[in-house]
């Protein structure tokens, strides 16, 4: 499960910036990531960790073992614009993930014999408010520059 983090609802601003000249997606854009990574530390923060990783055997076997825990890499997509005009980035585990850390869906959603045991959707939940206070600080701060 992952979030996405929407940008929406400043036609009004933007047009304002473009007659002053701003580069409003550049802006956009790095308000979004910069937000994005409040809610990557918290999904780090939620995500359960084994007390010690396992390292691949030097049998070749199980070559998605690195020793390493998955919470350490949640990634954070590039920014996209949907059809609607509504710039977002992803930030968690992704359904087709197919990365060396692919067992983290399985944790989050859950099969038919694992049990689920969310941590994506409660800590976007918890990082609501901070997520959209960080972009607007980001916001105030790159647009007083000049």
């Amino acid at each position: 499960m992952g979030a996405n983090l929407e940008f929406k609802g400043f036609e009004e601003l933007t047009a304002k910036l473009v007659e002053k000249g701003k580069n409003i997606g550049r802006i956009e854009n790095k308000a979004l990531k910069e937000s994005a990574k409040v809610l990557r530390d918290e999904i780090k923060r939620r995500a359960p960790r084994s007390q010690k990783p396992r390292k691949n055997p030097k049998s070749g076997k199980h070559t998605w073992r690195t020793g390493k825990h998955a919470a350490d890499h949640i990634s954070i997509s590039g920014v996209k614009t949907d059809k609607y005009g509504c710039k977002n980035v992803f930030v968690g585990v992704e359904k087709g993930d197919m990365s060396p850390y692919f067992y983290m869906k399985f944790l989050e959603w859950g099969t038919s014999t694992i049990t689920a045991t969310p941590f994506v959707l409660p800590a976007k939940e918890a990082k609501k408010a901070e997520v959209f206070k960080k972009q607007e600080e980001v916001l105030r701060k790159e647009l007083a520059r000049d």
